[in-house]
Order: structure tokens, then C-alpha cells, then sequence
């Protein structure tokens, strides 16, 4: 079955190596005092629907995108190595919905790296020995070495999301995961790590239509499982 290529590239990688590469340039320019503590703020408050009120209107042509995403791989790699050399550690966190694009903006952005300097983590349901431990334990094991890029694809936010809304744990401890995931990225950016968060959204329509396209392309229909559908069903929640 043949493929057909799409009329507009991905817009998710031009916007995540923009973003990438102006958040480590401009690190690398500022001096790495450490900030002043943050005020907790309250567990619970009034939050806007932000993602109702995004524009999932810009596009690129495919002849800019080739254009700057080689300009962009090449910022990037250039701004890496540097961030190495001054032992500048980067995580990324990659949240959204199933198909948004997380693995592609991945992949193409990792293009740019030395396969030895970053580490990509897919997170799923925790194991029995993450269960066993505090809940940032089994994020922070995996945080690579000085000067490398650790990428969640998938993260700790889980836990505020689909274990909160699956019922997968107590009210306690969704209350008091707030705390813990303050507290754990606190501590990374005190010491001088660069965190850069991504949430990629589409809307409903957008992943079904990215749903059907997985099912009928053989090399990509392992993505779509039962699970990815039953999902849907809880998209408001």
C-alpha cells in the first residue's frame, strides 16, 4: 500500500526546535545564580480552558520547513555541543494527546544530537518496583549524565491525568502529587538543570482522522490499539 505524503509538514518540529534552541541559547547566556525560592502556590484554583481557546490554524509550506529545519538542526546541534562542554543538563517533558505528535517532534529533533548524548524515556503504567517507591523515583533515575538531554515522552504529569481520571490513585495522592512534582522540578532547575515542557495538542476530530490514518498504513498501525480508542471516550475527563 502505497504512502501518501502529506500536503502540510509537521509544524510540531519547526515549533519544538524554535523552542528548544531559544531555551538553551538563552541559558547559555545568562549566569546560573540560583533563584529565589517560589511561593506554593494553592492546590486549587480556577483554571482557564486554555487548550479550547488555542490556535490550531499555523501551518508551514514544505519548501520553508526543509529550509529551516535543516537550519534549525544545525542551531541546535552547534548550541548542544557548547551546553556539553559547560556541562548544561537539559530534560524535556512531552505531554498531549494520543497521536498529537510527540514521537515525530522527537525523532526529528533528536536528529541533531549525538545518539550518546541523550537518553529518550517512554513512560507507561509504572512497575511494581516504581510503585514501590516515591513517585518522582521513577523519573529521576533515569536523568542522564552532566551536559545530556534526558526526553520524557510521556511524564510525571501522568499522574495528575490519566491516573487521576482512571481512579488509579487515592485522593490523597493526587492532592499531594502537586507538592511532589513542584518539588522535584524545583530541585532540577535550582541546581542549573534546563527544563523545557511541550504540550502538543490537536483537537478530536484531528486524532481520529490521525487514528484512521495509523490503521490503514501497515508501519504504523502497531501504534493504534484498543486502549487508544477507549481513551477517546474520556477525552473531557
Amino acid at each position: 500500500m502505497a504512502y501518501r505524503r502529506r500536503r502540510h509538514p509537521p509544524f510540531r518540529a519547526h515549533a519544538v526546535l524554535t523552542t528548544l534552541a531559544d531555551a538553551i541559547e538563552g541559558r547559555i547566556k545568562t549566569n546560573k545564580t540560583r533563584k529565589p525560592a517560589r511561593q506554593r502556590a494553592p492546590l486549587k484554583t480556577e483554571a482557564p480552558e486554555v487548550l479550547s481557546q488555542l490556535d490550531l490554524s499555523p501551518t508551514i509550506s514544505r519548501d520553508q520547513y526543509g529550509t529551516e529545519l535543516k537550519a534549525l538542526r544545525t542551531r541546535l546541534h552547534g548550541l548542544y555541543r557548547r551546553a556539553r562542554s559547560d556541562a548544561l543538563s537539559t530534560v524535556l517533558v512531552f505531554e498531549g494527546w494520543d497521536a498529537a505528535g510527540k514521537g515525530g517532534a522527537i525523532r526529528r529533533m533528536t536528529a541533531a544530537l549525538d545518539a550518546r548524548d541523550y537518553r529518550v524515556i517512554p513512560i507507561s503504567a509504572p512497575t511494581d518496583e516504581e510503585r514501590a517507591h516515591h513517585y518522582p523515583w521513577q523519573f529521576r533515575r533515569h536523568l542522564a549524565r552532566a551536559g545530556r538531554f534526558t526526553i520524557f515522552d510521556r511524564s510525571w504529569y501522568g499522574r495528575v491525568l490519566v491516573e487521576h481520571v482512571e481512579n488509579f490513585i487515592s485522593n490523597d495522592q493526587y492532592e499531594r502529587s502537586f507538592d511532589e512534582i513542584n518539588g522535584f522540578e524545583e530541585q532540577l532547575t535550582d541546581h542549573g538543570v534546563l527544563m523545557v515542557k511541550f504540550w502538543l495538542h490537536i483537537n478530536k476530530d484531528e486524532q481520529a482522522a490521525r487514528f484512521e490514518k495509523r490503521r490503514k498504513i501497515p508501519f504504523k498501525s502497531w501504534k493504534l490499539t484498543d486502549e487508544d480508542w477507549r481513551n477517546r471516550e474520556k477525552w473531557d475527563d
